[in-house]
């Protein structure tokens, strides 16, 4: 576009990646579910807002206890084709499922 600046590929590259917060690459730590479970959580915290202190700390316990299965799902949805994979090798492994 006419607007935009025009620095060489190599300065934009490095720009991007300076200017980039550092994200975690970990397949179990930084995909969407635990960001949508992260927000799920901050939006149930801004809503609870309102509340009087003790139905906000019920509120806030149980918006906790969604995120804690939330990113124990998260976390365990990428290990399930691994440990199927191994389950499948142990059952060969042990000979099971022959004639």
């Amino acid at each position: 576009s006419p607007l935009a600046p025009s620095w060489p590929p190599c300065a934009t590259s490095r720009r991007r990646t300076t200017s980039a917060p550092s994200r975690s690459t970990s397949r179990y730590s930084g995909n969407c579910r635990v960001f949508c479970a992260r927000v799920r959580r901050e939006v149930a915290r801004l809503n609870n807002a309102d509340l009087s202190r003790p139905a906000r700390q019920a509120a806030e316990a149980a918006a906790d206890a969604r995120l804690a299965l939330s990113l124990l799902h998260a976390g365990a949805l990428p290990a399930l084709y691994p440990a199927v994979a191994l389950a499948l090798c142990w059952e060969g492994l042990l000979g099971g499922g022959g004639s």
